[in-house]
């Protein structure tokens, strides 16, 4: 998916070298970091809440 996006992206180096193949481990912590801030309590912590109210 990375590999389509940098194609994609190709008339924009800043944007290709961001969506490259080898940039997987940033997006993963992007991802991980987001995570924690959003669902503080875990993402089953979050749905139980919901489902008590």
């Amino acid at each position: 998916m990375l590999k389509l996006g940098s194609e994609a992206a190709s008339g924009l180096p800043w944007l290709a070298a961001l969506l490259s193949p080898d940039r997987w481990l940033l997006w993963l912590g992007v991802l991980f970091v987001l995570s924690v801030y959003y669902f503080p309590t875990g993402v089953v912590g979050r749905l139980r809440a919901r489902a008590l109210r």
